[in-house]
């Protein structure tokens, strides 16, 4: 999928909730019995965005800016 990646992996300390993928969505190989069952290998994917390069008050949330909604300055 475009405008996508995979999560980084063994984040967040809990085998259960977190990603075990590479950069690459590869796992490492697991040997499972028959009937056996392990929940603990997943995969995060995630759609990437971007912020964009104007930045203003908006004083109404509606995402649009209005008139008396200033431009602000922004500190990288």
């Amino acid at each position: 999928m475009p405008n996508c990646a995979w999560t980084f992996k063994d984040r967040g300390g809990n085998d259960r909730t977190d990603s075990d993928v590479n950069a690459s969505g590869i796992t490492d190989c697991t040997r499972l019995d028959w009937g056996e069952r392990d929940s603990t290998v997943d995969a995060g994917f995630v759609e990437l965005a971007a912020y964009g390069d104007y930045v203003w008050h908006d004083r109404d949330v509606d995402g649009q800016q209005e008139f008396g909604e200033e431009g602000m300055e922004v500190l990288l």
